[in-house]
């Protein structure tokens, strides 16, 4: 019984070593833009709407640097944020999206997106 168990052990470390992470990970994506106009809509309504879907794992978004970032399983994911905040009435810019882990994700300047002005309620 012993041996069975040691055999199995041993399987079962040289198997878990020589198994890329990629075959039992799934991709997770990620998407980032600026965003900017008027809405109703608090960061935290966004943010807890956005993550009521399965697919979408993290949420953020931040009025103050008007960034939005998202986790999230798939492309189609992506797309569906994006066409979310453009029905409640922002318009979207400079959109990054790539694979989490490996692509790169930094902060957006609303500047360099063309978002030069602000309207009062905006600031």
């Amino acid at each position: 019984m012993y041996n069975r168990l040691l055999k199995f052990l041993i399987l079962l470390g040289v198997l878990s070593y020589f198994l890329p992470a990629q075959l039992c990970a799934q991709d997770r994506y990620f998407v980032q833009f600026v965003f900017h106009g008027n809405s109703d809509y608090t960061g935290a309504h966004i943010d807890s709407t956005l993550k009521a879907s399965n697919e979408i794992y993290m949420s953020r978004t931040d009025f103050n640097t008007k960034n939005y970032l998202a986790i999230c399983s798939s492309t189609q994911a992506a797309d569906f944020i994006t066409a979310y905040f453009t029905e409640i009435g922002f318009d979207v810019d400079c959109l990054n999206s790539g694979i989490h882990g490996q692509d790169l994700i930094e902060p957006i300047d609303p500047k360099k997106c063309g978002f030069q002005q602000y309207s009062e309620e905006e600031k």
